[in-house]
Order: C-alpha cells, then structure tokens, then sequence
C-alpha cells in the first residue's frame, strides 16, 4: 500500500497526470472548435456580410473598400481587419465556408490556449483545468457569434483578453513595454469591430488610474502608448478617407453607433438579464465564484488590502468596466457580453485554485471531504454541458438552398461566375421569393463566383447566359416558361436552370 501511494505522489506520476488531463482538455476543446466547421448554415447578417465583403475584396482587388454584393457597403460599418484576414484565409485554403471560418477558430484557440497558459503558470493546475472544462461547457462561446463563426467576435475577444494579459504582466514586471502592447491590442480591437473597443481603453485607463501606474509614467512614455493605441487606426483612417472622404468613416459614429444604441434602448436591458438568470452554465460559473470566494473570505485568504493591489484591481476593472458599459448601452445582444463573461471564467479558474489550495492545506475532514464533493458536483455538471455541446456539433448541416448552392454549381466550371436569380420556397412570401437572403450570397459566391442578381423568374427569363436556382415546387409551377432553358444540375429540392 505504501508503495502505492509512493507511486501516484511521485513527481512523474504527478506529471503525466497532469499531462494526460491537459491533452484530454485540449482535445475536447479542439473538437468543438473545428469539427464540421464548414457543415453549418451561414447565417445572415453579420457573419455573411463579413464573408461577403472579405471574398468580394479579393475579386476587385480592393482592401479598403468593402462592398455587399459589388455595391459600397454602408451597413456593415465595420473597419476591415477581420475582411483581411478572411480574404487571406481564402487565398490560403479557396473558397469555402471552412475557410471562410477558419481565422475565427484560429484566434478562438489562440486566446484559449493562451489563458491556459496563464492561469497554469500564475495559479496553478487547479486553476486551468476548471477554466478549460467550464470554457468547453460554455456552448455559446462555440456556436453563436464567436468561436465557429466567421464574424468579427473572435477577433476582437482575443484583443481584449491581450489587453487583460498585457496589464497582468505590466503590475508583475512594472515593465511599459506591456503598456503599448496593451495600447496595440485597443487599436487592433477597434480595427475589427469599431467602436466596440471603447471598452479595451476604457480598461486601460481605468487600470493605469486605479493602480496608480499613472504616477509612473513619463512624457515620452504617453507619447509611445499614443502611438500604439491610435497610430494603425490612423493609417486605415488616411487610406479609407482618400477614397470616399467622411461617407463610411461618418456613418461608423452615426448609424454603427448612435442609432443601433437607440434601436437596442427600446427592447431593455431586462431581456438579456432575464435570459442571463435562466442560462444554466452562467448559473453554474456563479456559483462556483461566490461559493470559492466564500471559502476564501472564511478561510482567510482574503484581506482588506488585497482589494487595493494591483492584481486585483485589473480583475475588478476587466469585469466590471465591460458589463457596465453594454448595461449603460442598454444592448441586449448576448454576444456583446462575451467579454464579460471571459473576465468571469478567468476570475472564477483563480478563485477555484485557490480555494481548493486553502481547502487542500487545511487539517479539518469536514473541509476537505466538502472541498472533493463540491469540486466532483461541479465537474459533473460541466462534463453533462460538454457532452451535450459535443452532440451539437453532430447535427449541423446546410439549410436545403444553400445546400443546393454548394453542391449544384462548380465556380471553376462553364456555369461558374454567371449572373445568378434565386427562386425559394419562402412561406412568408407565399412560397415564392425572388430576393437574396445575405447568407446565401454568400454561399453562392464561394462556391459559383456568382454575380448574385434579384427578380426571380421574370428577370431571369429576360437575360442571357444566366442561371436561375430554383425550387422543385416553384419549377413545377412555372415549368411552361423554360422551354428554351436547360437544366443542368438538380437534386430533390432545387433545380439549376440555364439559358
């Protein structure tokens, strides 16, 4: 028996352990991530409209503009670096949804395998492997406008979890250069999702004031962190203005921000916070901060003057400074709040890890034997929220249209690149419409290089050397009026039609 015990205490054994969990983790994570990454829906709006203007940007040769569908895009308000680095995905890999998602999965793994690191090296094992399992459990920050989508949430949550590191690693080495990086990661956010990275500055700021970092500073100091922060932002700003003066860097304040703001006001911040208590993961997170942090109040690892180092200032300011400036906001979009909930997994993993040290070192049973039961209970509900995000990943698959768009059209082929009319089984039209929904634009451009054109049948009919998708149910309906049309590629629910 003692030899035994000898065995699993011995620092190999510990290590292997340790080794063997972490690459278990890993794995899960990396399955969630990228498998069947491009064998979902696109769906509309924002993460269509960014693989529009990123594909569109490579067929004009153009990456300052971006266009919807060939025409200026004044609704998707957004600076382009997000476009550049799915345009460059594309050139990589070609056209596909996979690679149209492809930098979005790649940055997500990036900040996750990032905050592993840093919570290992900082806080310990404990507190790595709680983040990685409620990460993984979190199924949101997989599936809706983050981690699998090609959009740019991804992008700018890995600059703010920089931003967050960067300002951990300046209170550790007092060392500016972290600073500017920090300043970078706010100029860098701000070129992927705009006005968004308010929050990035806004923490910084708070940051360098609170923890009187400010006293630090030097003249030349300021001016490089300056640079950092505006100076990209600048260069794309002089770029964007010589094509088309205050037209889109105008509407970035006006439309992105004044009237959405307005838009979201009206529904309430109440909606979101209903859907926040009734969310059972968020409710699982919760509780695993209050209860360690009441473990740690009780056990007496939490002083008066902890709450007035640095360390825990910059934690105070990364989770609260991003919650309440959406609250202010009034923006019920969920996703808007990932930053948010990245501080509460961050903060939740270093209260778990210590917690358990505290519960680990004491010499009470009843204490140890309440630490293992409530670390089991809460590993279990997570596993139970993995296993079920793992069977989410089984039933993606494309929607009957853009299935039809994928498959039916090769871009590289005789019919590839043509002026392209849809005809779809809408029942909100009457089971006719002739209009192009964002997402399977698209679809339509990466795989026929389609020049994607409204009016249905009427239009199509009018035209030469173009292409019509159409619905079996509609076909059969105006069947009379193809005679001189050729069929050439079809499946149950759509037919192509040429003429």
């Amino acid at each position: 028996m003692e030899k035994f015990k000898n065995f699993l205490l011995h620092k190999k054994t510990v290590f292997v352990f340790k080794c063997l969990v972490y690459v278990v983790l890993s794995a899960v994570f990396l399955f969630l991530t990228f498998y069947r990454l491009g064998e979902k829906s696109v769906f509309s709006w924002d993460e269509a409209r960014h693989g529009i203007s990123a594909y569109e940007m490579l067929q004009n040769d153009n990456y300052i503009i971006n266009t919807y569908n060939y025409n200026k895009d004044l609704w998707n308000l957004k600076p382009p670096l997000s476009f550049w680095l799915e345009a460059i995905s594309f050139k990589l890999l070609g056209y596909s949804v996979f690679a149209f998602r492809f930098p979005s999965a790649v940055c997500f793994s990036i900040l996750f395998f990032s905050l592993c690191g840093f919570l290992h090296r900082n806080y310990g094992f404990l507190s790595s492997v709680i983040f990685m399992l409620m990460f993984s459990a979190f199924g949101d920050l997989f599936f809706e406008h983050f981690g699998r989508s090609g959009d740019a949430d991804a992008y700018f949550n890995l600059f703010f979890v920089y931003t967050f590191l960067f300002l951990f690693y300046l209170n550790k080495t007092g060392k500016f250069l972290y600073l500017y990086l920090s300043g970078l990661m706010f100029s860098l956010g701000f070129l992927s999702k705009s006005f968004h990275a308010v929050i990035l500055i806004a923490v910084i700021v708070a940051y360098v004031v609170l923890s009187r970092q400010i006293f630090r500073l030097r003249l030349y100091q300021y001016v490089v962190f300056f640079l950092c922060a505006v100076l990209p932002i600048g260069i794309w700003m002089a770029f964007r203005y010589s094509y088309d003066g205050m037209t889109f860097l105008g509407s970035m304040f006006g439309v992105d921000v004044m009237e959405r703001t307005q838009i979201l006001q009206q529904v309430g911040i109440w909606v979101f916070l209903e859907r926040i208590l009734r969310y059972r993961i968020v409710q699982i997170i919760l509780a695993v901060n209050g209860i360690t942090a009441v473990v740690l109040f009780f056990g007496k690892k939490i002083k008066r003057s902890d709450f007035l180092n640095g360390t825990f200032i910059l934690y105070f300011c990364t989770l609260i400074i991003p919650t309440a400036f959406y609250v202010i906001a009034q923006a019920i979009n969920f996703w808007y709040y990932f930053p948010s909930f990245l501080a509460l997994l961050i903060t939740g993993a270093v209260l778990f890890g210590k917690a358990a040290d505290t519960v680990l070192s004491s010499k009470k049973t009843v204490w140890i034997t309440s630490g293992i039961l409530f670390s089991l209970m809460v590993t279990a509900f997570l596993t139970r929220f993995i296993i079920l995000n793992i069977h989410m990943t089984q039933t993606f698959t494309f929607n009957a249209q853009q299935s039809a768009l994928k498959t039916l059209v090769d871009r590289n082929g005789s019919y590839g690149g043509l002026k392209t009319y849809i005809v779809t089984d809408n029942p909100y039209f009457g089971g006719y419409a002739d209009t192009w929904e964002q997402c399977d634009i698209l679809v339509a451009e990466l795989y026929c290089d389609a020049k994607c054109r409204d009016g249905g049948v009427n239009a199509f009919l009018q035209e030469k050397n173009a292409v019509l998708f159409i619905s079996e149910n509609n076909y059969q309906k105006f069947q009379d009026k193809f005679v001189a049309c050729k069929v050439i590629a079809q499946n149950t629910d759509y037919k192509v039609l040429y003429r």
